[in-house]
């Protein structure tokens, strides 16, 4: 894919993924926030704004070969997969157990379950 010529839309999809690295880590350290999402979508902003900052991110050490696994085939690795479904279900229980919301439980528990059902629906990526 080629990156986008006109300047101020590569400055803004820059600008998003920025924000969505930093949304991507956070939820990887918080219980209430998928990480992986973010991380894609960062990836697909700097692939379309910054072919130097997209190919960083595929040499990083952990998110590297997520990255290039869904790049090729849209695939996760089963270790990935178990990484994020255990981390929303830890969310879950946490959002449960401390939010007597049902308007927070609710909205939230459909969101990650949705996320769930996406992430364990995918094929999983072939050990090369």
């Amino acid at each position: 894919m080629a990156v986008i010529r006109n300047r101020l839309v590569r400055i803004c999809l820059y600008a998003l993924g920025v924000l969505s690295v930093l949304l991507g880590v956070t939820g990887i350290i918080l219980p209430v926030l998928p990480g992986t999402p973010f991380i894609f979508l960062a990836a697909w902003c700097f692939l379309k704004s910054s072919k130097n900052t997209h190919q960083w991110m595929c040499r990083q050490p952990i998110l590297g070969a997520a990255l290039k696994d869904w790049e090729r085939n849209q695939s996760i690795s089963k270790r990935t997969k178990l990484f994020a479904l255990s981390m929303i279900s830890i969310s879950l229980t946490f959002i449960w157990i401390k939010s007597g919301n049902i308007w927070i439980k609710g909205p939230v528990t459909l969101l990650l379950l949705a996320v769930s059902i996406f992430i364990f629906t995918r094929k999983e990526a072939s050990k090369l």
